[in-house]
């Protein structure tokens, strides 16, 4: 490993490696084609992206030729351990992750990825290390006597693996976490995910390999050259939704096909879409606006048409923010999907009326199948405001909205004129990108508005967007930036305080709150015991029963950390507020969200927005997502200048100065500044989002002009279950075609063989005959 500071037995400090398991491989990147007569370089796309197979793939021989040689290992939350190592030894020779850990410490870096780019920048070279044959004897320096016969114990002193699994069940749980969020996933993450749950459990990657092969469930795909797999469930979860759809075709008479439009500064593509409505005949239909298009407005017009007959309409929307602005524009019974999807009375209340659901295109197929099967049960229309050019689901398989249109067929109401952007340049550019004409969008924004700048080094670069926020903010025009990705979005929010300190923005000293950070886990990762560890929280999100012999149950919005574990079976969690200790039930993961402790520090000026619905001290709530501006400090609670109060055990809060393209989705603001690069979280799709966030003013920011150009062009469309399986069909076919026609070949030729072998006998019992008569 890269050179630390050692303490040699004489003490003197030298530089020396650590005994850290890795390997160096070397890739030829050209090579000359006989066959083609020239040279050939390596394109390493299929090598970055088969990555974490290969990784594990690697850690599954290393582990289990360790457990054959008589060592036991035990898997962790990120790879896996020798049994019987001392903690201490772990610790001593773990000087190069405390080294970074330091310095991300420095720098409020948390998110991993950005830290091991500080392990890049911070190695030390190794032309500084001690020579090569010192270092076992260096090594052997800084352990004590205990440590070393312990070390020296460790072989044959434990059998096997902790808490072995088998194959089936590594290929099961893999399944489930990547087709919870995805109708597809690649098939080489599926298999290096499954051996990485059961490193050193004896089965080779062969094994993993052919019990997938062996799934008369899992169909096969390509998607960009790289094998794809869906099952057969995943097929089914579409076309139910699809069905659900269909069923409702021309069920409704038309709701007030005679209604006159009230007001009269709506424009004729809002006019068309309210008349097309109420004259429709469909229980779904789908209302398609580009971004900026004047849904609300055209929503309030819809809802006075409908009322007027003396039915109800019920705007539903994904996200707390996205609810209070409906609210905000006229809807006070606007509702999140989770809560309406949950409430019994809500559902009954929107009996033969409508359920609007806006930004539809951010709901999966299993929220969308939920919300079709109420309406269907209720008698109810559905109206799916939203733009499949526009961001999906994160947190959700299947594009519904897109494959409702699509595949089902559903009625669409387009709304087209766009009237956010306040330039005819801006708009155009805007435009281009609703239209699916994104290199004509960007060709707009690069040659007629040159808002788009190149600055290749990236320190440099970030530099140049928060200046230009803080003219933008010394201005007094509000400002949004946006980045494609969240180790990006931090470091430029982190820069951003630092100037606004500086330019008097940010006031008073600072005062360091303890925060959550949600980590993402897949239901499969939650029922999965290593994932818990002791720097965690878990937020309950449902009531949810304790564990036999525990008395009440999990209160929705309660937090709970997670304890050492001292049963491998169990967790043990301890109530943040009342201390009770209880068991998580882990069997349920839907009921909860585990978080990640972290500090954030607050000051007077600060922007800060709640990462998930909180109520202040005066008992009114402040929804997920929503800008706060932060006034003084009362009793350690924060103060925000609406005169709210936030509780110092919050928990969630985040600074507001930068979102990414998901997060941005739904905001407006009059200038908007995009940070873009050709990373893997660039697509048409976010660059359409980030680009319409502006009225007036927009900023685009790169390293690489003609690699952006590359990246923005890239779908952000998810390949369907249903193309899978029609792919994985057209494969069957075409090699039952094969076997059929080398059966017909072999048979031709068992024929030819037969008839030449009949010829050639008749041939000669003609001879014979000719002979004899001679004879």
């Amino acid at each position: 490993g890269r050179p630390v500071e050692h303490l040699r037995s004489d003490g003197k400090k030298v530089m020396a490696g650590q005994p850290l398991e890795h390997i160096h491989n070397f890739l030829i990147s050209a090579t000359y084609s006989k066959t083609r007569e020239k040279y050939l370089a390596v394109d390493p796309f299929m090598i970055f992206m088969s990555a974490p197979y290969l990784q594990s793939y690697f850690h599954n021989l290393l582990s289990n030729k360790l457990v054959e040689l008589g060592y036991k290992v035990e898997r962790t939350q990120d790879a896996w351990e020798i049994v019987g190592v001392p903690k201490s030894v772990l610790e001593r020779f773990s000087e190069r992750s405390k080294i970074i850990d330091r310095i991300a410490e420095e720098k409020n870096i948390t998110d991993p990825k950005e830290k091991a780019k500080l392990a890049a920048f911070s190695r030390e070279s190794k032309s500084k290390s001690v020579p090569e044959h010192e270092l076992y004897d260096l090594w052997k320096d800084q352990l004590t006597k205990d440590e070393f016969e312990a070390l020296q114990k460790i072989k044959g002193q434990y059998k096997g693996v902790s808490n072995p699994i088998s194959v089936r069940d590594a290929i099961d749980r893999s399944l489930d976490h990547f087709l919870q969020r995805n109708s597809t996933a690649p098939v080489k993450r599926v298999l290096g995910h499954a051996m990485a749950l059961s490193y050193g459990s004896g089965y080779s990657p062969e094994d993993y390999e052919n019990e997938l092969k062996a799934r008369e469930n899992v169909l096969y795909g390509q998607e960009n050259h790289i094998p794809i797999l869906t099952t057969r469930e995943m097929v089914q979860a579409e076309e139910e939704m699809n069905r659900l759809a269909i069923w409702g075709k021309g069920k409704k008479r038309p709701l007030n096909p005679d209604y006159k439009i009230k007001r009269d500064f709506l424009n004729s593509d809002q006019k068309n879409a309210v008349t097309q409505y109420l004259r429709s005949t469909g229980m779904v239909v789908a209302l398609e606006g580009m971004a900026g298009s004047g849904k609300s407005t055209l929503l309030q017009e819809l809802s006075d048409g409908v009322k007027a007959v003396g039915k109800t309409i019920i705007p539903i929307a994904p996200s707390s923010q996205a609810v209070e602005v409906l609210r905000r524009e006229g809807f006070p019974e606007a509702q999140t999907i989770a809560a309406f999807l949950i409430n019994p009375k809500l559902q009954e209340g929107v009996r033969d009326g409508i359920i609007c659901v806006d930004e539809a295109s951010m709901s999966g197929i299993p929220t969308m199948s939920k919300i079709l099967s109420i309406g269907k049960y209720q008698n109810a229309r559905i109206l799916l405001s939203g733009n499949i050019r526009q961001h999906h689901s994160p947190g959700e398989h299947g594009d519904a909205l897109r494959i409702l249109q699509q595949r089902a067929k559903i009625e669409t109401i387009h709304v087209k004129q766009n009237m956010r952007q306040q330039t005819e340049d801006y708009k155009r550019a805007v435009n281009y990108a609703a239209n699916g004409k994104i290199l004509e969008s960007y060709q707009v924004l690069d040659k007629h508005m040159k808002v788009v700048e190149e600055i290749p080094d990236y320190d440099e670069r970030i530099n140049k967007i928060t200046d230009t926020y803080i003219e933008a903010e010394k201005a007094k025009r509000t400002c949004l930036i946006v980045s494609a990705t969240n180790s990006e979005k931090d470091r430029i929010s982190d820069l951003v305080r630092e100037k606004r300190k500086k330019e008097g923005f940010i006031r008073g000293q600072e005062k360091t709150f303890e925060t959550l950070k949600d980590l993402s886990l897949s239901e499969s990762q939650k029922k999965d015991l290593i994932s818990y560890q002791e720097n965690h929280v878990v937020r309950f999100i449902k009531n949810q029963k304790k564990a036999k012999g525990e008395k009440g149950m999990f209160k929705a919005g309660s937090h709970y950390e997670v304890l050492p574990r001292k049963n491998k079976d169990e967790v043990k969690v301890r109530d943040l507020k009342t201390k009770q200790v209880l068991t998580l039930p882990h069997e349920n993961p839907e009921y909860f969200t585990v978080y990640q402790k972290t500090q954030t520090r607050i000051a007077v000026g600060d922007l800060i927005k709640p990462t998930a619905n909180l109520t202040t001290l005066q008992k009114t709530k402040i929804s997920n997502g929503s800008g706060q501006k932060v006034k003084a400090f009362v009793n350690g609670n924060i103060q925000l200048e609406t005169g709210k109060t936030i509780a110092k055990d919050s928990y969630h809060i985040a600074h507001n100065y930068t979102s990414t393209t998901y997060a941005a989705q739904g905001q407006t603001s009059q200038e908007v500044l995009v940070s873009m690069n050709e990373t893997g979280g660039v697509s048409d799709q976010s660059y359409y989002v980030a680009i319409s966030r502006g009225r007036s003013r927009i900023r685009v920011f790169t390293g690489d002009k003609d690699e952006l150009k590359r990246a923005i062009v890239r779908s952000g469309e998810r390949t369907t279950a249903k193309d899978v399986a029609r792919e994985h069909e057209r494969r069957l076919l075409e090699q039952k075609q094969r076997t059929h026609h080398k059966t017909m070949n072999k048979n031709i030729e068992k024929y030819a063989v037969s008839r030449q072998r009949q010829n050639e006998t008749t041939r000669d019992i003609s001879n014979r005959v000719k002979t004899d008569r001679y004879e």
